[in-house]
This record gives C-alpha cells, sequence and structure tokens, in this order.
C-alpha cells in the first residue's frame, strides 16, 4: 500500500508560498496549471536530489509535445484524438496515453515521491533487474505485433513463480522498448526494468533465465544498497526516452556502446505504439496493493507534488 501523504503540509506550504508571493490565493487554488507554476522550481529541485539529470520544466514540455507532433507530421503519422494533454490544466480530469509528455513527466513525480516513500525501507537490499529476451525483437515497421499486456503478464507469472519460494518478494518495474540501427533499417528491442526485495539474486537471475529459454545474458543484475541509487534506479525506471544503442569501435580496437536517440520513421512508430497504451499498462507490480495502480491513475497532482517534496528530503543535497 502507498503510504498516506501529509496533505496538511502540502496546503500549509502552498499558503506560505503564495502569501510570500502576494497571489490570490483563490487562484491558485481552483488552477492546476497556476499550481504548478508556483512549484516549478521546487518540483525540480526535488527530483534533482535524486538524480542530476532529471528535468522539469512546464513551458519546455510543452514546446517538446509540440515539436514531436511536428515530426509525427513529417513522417506521416498522427496520434490519435485524446492522446496527449493540450496543457497542464487537464492533467488531474484524465489520464493520455504514454506519449504524452505531460503523463510521462506526472509519472515520474509518482515514483520519486509516493513509491520511493514505499521502497525506502528496503533500499539497502534490493535488485535493479534488466531482463531482455532477443526473440521479443520487431523489425521496423512490426512495432505493432508487440503486445505490452501480453508481456506484462508474462513477467509477473515468473514474479508468481519465484514467489512460491521468497514469500516476501515484491517487485516493481516498467516495459521499455529501444531500438538498434541496422543495415536495412532499424530493430526494436522490448525490455523490462525492475526493482526486486525479498529474493536472493541467483534464485531470480535462473527464474528470469529460463523465462528467457536459458539465455542468461538476456538477464543482469546490479545491488541497489543505498537511498540514492534507489533514486537514480528510480528516474532510470521512468525516462521514457526514445533511445537508440550504437555499437563503435574504441581507441583500443574494442567494442563500445552508445546511445543516440530515434530520428524519423523509427522514432514516429515508437510514439505511435506509446499512443496506444497508458502509462499505468506499463508498470509491472508484484507483491503490492492491488489498489495501486488506481492511485497510480487518480492521486492528485498536488498531492503527488507534496509526495515528492517529503520525500526528496529523504535525499542528500547535490551539488
Amino acid at each position: 500500500m502507498v503510504r498516506e501523504v501529509n496533505v496538511d503540509f502540502v496546503l500549509e506550504s502552498i499558503s506560505q508560498l503564495i502569501e510570500q508571493r502576494e497571489i490570490d490565493n483563490m487562484h491558485y487554488r481552483h488552477s492546476l496549471e497556476r499550481f504548478l507554476h508556483l512549484w516549478e522550481i521546487p518540483i525540480r529541485d526535488a527530483m534533482k536530489r535524486f538524480y542530476a539529470g532529471n528535468r522539469f520544466s512546464l513551458a519546455g514540455t510543452l514546446t517538446a509535445q509540440s515539436h514531436r507532433n511536428s515530426l509525427l507530421e513529417d513522417a506521416e503519422y498522427e496520434l490519435p484524438d485524446g492522446s496527449v494533454h493540450d496543457g497542464w490544466h487537464s492533467l488531474d480530469k484524465d489520464r493520455r496515453t504514454a506519449a504524452c509528455l505531460l503523463e510521462q513527466q506526472r509519472a515520474r513525480i509518482w515514483a520519486l515521491g509516493q513509491l520511493f516513500v514505499t521502497l525506502a525501507p528496503h533500499s539497502n537490499d534490493m535488485h535493479f533487474v534488466t531482463y531482455a529476451k532477443p526473440s521479443h525483437q520487431k523489425r521496423d515497421g512490426n512495432l505493432h505485433r508487440f503486445n505490452a499486456s501480453n508481456y506484462r503478464r508474462t513477467i509477473e507469472g515468473a514474479l508468481r513463480q519465484v514467489h512460491r519460494d521468497f514469500p516476501d518478494l515484491t517487485a516493481i518495474g516498467t516495459i521499455e522498448i529501444s531500438a538498434r540501427p541496422t543495415l536495412k533499417g532499424a530493430t526494436f528491442e522490448p525490455h523490462c526494468h525492475l526493482l526486486v526485495h525479498g529474493v536472493p539474486e541467483q534464485p531470480l537471475r535462473s527464474a528470469l533465465a529460463q523465462l528467457a529459454n536459458g539465455a542468461s545474458r538476456a538477464v543482469m543484475i546490479l545491488p541497489v544498497r543505498t537511498l540514492q541509487q534507489l533514486g537514480e534506479r528510480l528516474s532510470y525506471l521512468f525516462k521514457f526516452i526514445p533511445e537508440s544503442r550504437v555499437l563503435y569501435e574504441r581507441a583500443d580496437g574494442r567494442t563500445g556502446h552508445g546511445h543516440n536517440l530515434m530520428t524519423g520513421e523509427v522514432f514516429a512508430e515508437w510514439l505511435a505504439w506509446l499512443s496506444r497504451c497508458g502509462v499505468d499498462e506499463l508498470l509491472i507490480t508484484h507483491g503490492f496493493s492491488r489498489r495501486l495502480r488506481r492511485e497510480f491513475r487518480e492521486t492528485e497532482m498536488k498531492v503527488l507534488v507534496g509526495a515528492l517534496i517529503e520525500s526528496s528530503r529523504q535525499m542528500p543535497p547535490r551539488g
């Protein structure tokens, strides 16, 4: 269950800032957009406490959303009606798709606030898991054939198998799709990242490798032992970046791995796939209350921001 947020703290802090800046209290109480403008800098500062690369800009997010729409038009793609918010004012009214940059920012705030508070007691004994089964890969033009719901059920089924021997197991993660350039175009690479607690590394690795038909290279597990590592990994889980993986030859002759951003038709196809599902449909969970997804969808932004500000106080300041 997600911990209750200290709403009194949120409202008191809002009132103090409004009084300091001599802004009409009634206007801010009834306008989400104005509330977010008031709290933009505190939100940005709080997110950077978890990971220096975190960004939050109200105007910047809207500009990037508009730029994405233009790129899609150039590639002759069009998002379905209602896929994205046209402004911050509607963020509490309904959920849009995972293609919406505003929804992605909201998900990050939830993760670093309410979810972080839930996971923090286990931050000294967790695993950060990456699972990538080669057979899930899709050539460009065929990403629509990858079904996120079926994939999620498969991973959650494997976690239930592990749970039989380790009843304290909890896990939460996200489904992600990167791309890899090829001579004939690109290959999409669906995979997932998980934060897992309550099971030793080897049984977890074995269960996921078995899911990948014994391909041990499909599973990578790193330790999470501090609050700072937890904050960084949560930021990574909810990054939503159209990442294109590239290989290159290093000065010593060995193969290096780098990352660029998807462009053109590849980016448009990735974004079109995201527009067919909500952010909550990309969540993989095990061992949490069934209310977790509902609370993620329905909790108001003011409460999420309050949870973020509170949780960030557990993190050491960054220079």
